[in-house]
C-alpha cells in the first residue's frame, strides 16, 4: 500500500512540475502563417537559434504551442490555433525573444487590442485569446 501511495504522490508531482513549468523546460513548437516565404525562413532560423521548434506545413499541427501570423485571418492554421487554445501571435514576439536571448513572456505579442486592427479584423483577433482563457481555466493545461 504505501509503495502504491507513492508512485502515485510520484505521478502527481510529475504532472504539477510539468504544468507548472518547473522540473522540465517548457517547448516552444511553432507554426508560421500569413507571411511571406523570406519572413518565414527568417523568423525560423531566430526560432531555432533560440532551441525550439518549427513545423513547415500548410495546415495545422496539433502538437505546436504558438502560431505567428502576420494578421488574423481565416485559415486553417489560425482558426484551428484559436479552436485548440494556442498562442497565436505577431511575429514581433520572435524579433523580442531574439533581442533578449530567450523566449520572452507572450501576452504582449498577442493580436488582441493591437492598434493596426481594421474594424473587420478585429472580432477575428480576439478569438484567439478568448478561447487560451477558457481552456486554460476550464481545464488542466500543460504548455
Amino acid at each position: 500500500v504505501c509503495v502504491c501511495f507513492f508512485l502515485c504522490a510520484c505521478s502527481v508531482l510529475s504532472l504539477l512540475l510539468r504544468c507548472s513549468g518547473r522540473g522540465t523546460r517548457r517547448r516552444h513548437v511553432f507554426l508560421l502563417s500569413s507571411m511571406s516565404a523570406e519572413d518565414k525562413q527568417r523568423l525560423s532560423k531566430i526560432i531555432n537559434k533560440l532551441g525550439g521548434e518549427v513545423f513547415d506545413t500548410a495546415f495545422f499541427v496539433p502538437e505546436c504551442t504558438h502560431v505567428i501570423v502576420s494578421a488574423p485571418s481565416r485559415n486553417e492554421k489560425y482558426l484551428a490555433a484559436c479552436a485548440a487554445g494556442k498562442w497565436v501571435l505577431k511575429p514581433a514576439y520572435i524579433t523580442a525573444s531574439e533581442k533578449a536571448g530567450r523566449f520572452v513572456g507572450e501576452e504582449p505579442y498577442e493580436w488582441v487590442g493591437a492598434r493596426e486592427q481594421t474594424p473587420g479584423t478585429r472580432d477575428l483577433a480576439v478569438a484567439p485569446r478568448r478561447w487560451r482563457l477558457i481552456l486554460q481555466d476550464g481545464h488542466l493545461v500543460c504548455e
